[in-house]
């Protein structure tokens, strides 16, 4: 399968800080996953994270399986299940991350940080959920 987003990240010489972010954000600046792998300080973590209203929801992290690595490509895949995001890195299973805002609010995606980006891939069919009525189910995949 092709990769959406196809990235090569610099080298982390010289850097004190060394991360980049995924969000997937709503008109009104709302933010409904803040994806973010950090290098330093610290152990490396992948912060996960939602904006409402201005203000940050609690902070998802885990620092245990750490999938990336300076200067390698990576894949990142976003799934879009019934009540949660289901992220995969390099076709692995990575985390998973619970609705804190409605699928129907994202509009755009924003990528920022020490990363390039080579490409970028969206697929959607519409999900039916009895009780809920259709939602859209997304792929969306950076390497």
């Amino acid at each position: 399968m092709e990769s959406p987003f196809k990235s090569l990240q610099p080298p982390t010489a010289a850097r004190e800080i060394f991360c980049f972010s995924i969000s997937l954000q709503a008109t009104n600046s709302d933010i409904a996953l803040f994806l973010s792998p950090i290098y330093n300080p610290g152990p490396p973590r992948v912060a996960r994270n939602s904006l409402q209203a201005g203000q940050w929801g609690a902070e998802e992290s885990q620092s245990n399986l750490f999938p990336f690595s300076p200067s390698q490509e990576y894949d990142i895949l976003i799934l879009c299940e019934a009540d949660h995001f289901k992220i995969a890195v390099n076709n692995q299973h990575f985390t998973e991350f619970s609705y804190r805002l409605p699928l129907s609010t994202i509009t755009h995606i924003n990528i920022q940080g020490d990363t390039s980006i080579n490409s970028i891939k969206f697929e959607t069919q519409l999900l039916r959920i009895p009780g809920v009525g259709p939602l859209l189910r997304s792929i969306n995949r950076v390497s």
